[in-house]
């Protein structure tokens, strides 16, 4: 069940960087990079680099 919240994760931050990018906002354009990248990190940790 850890890999759902990943993607759910994942695809939360590419919606809040596209937010950011929308309205001008690096921040949040910033944060919204970096958990899709936490979540990668976590999803590839669980199946490893093989599953995609």
């Amino acid at each position: 069940m850890g890999w759902v919240k990943a993607r759910f994760r994942q695809a939360r931050g590419r919606m809040k960087e596209a937010d950011g990018i929308v309205l001008g906002n690096e921040r949040l354009r910033a944060e919204g990079r970096r958990e899709q990248q936490r979540s990668r990190e976590a999803y590839l940790a669980r199946h490893g680099a093989g599953h995609r």
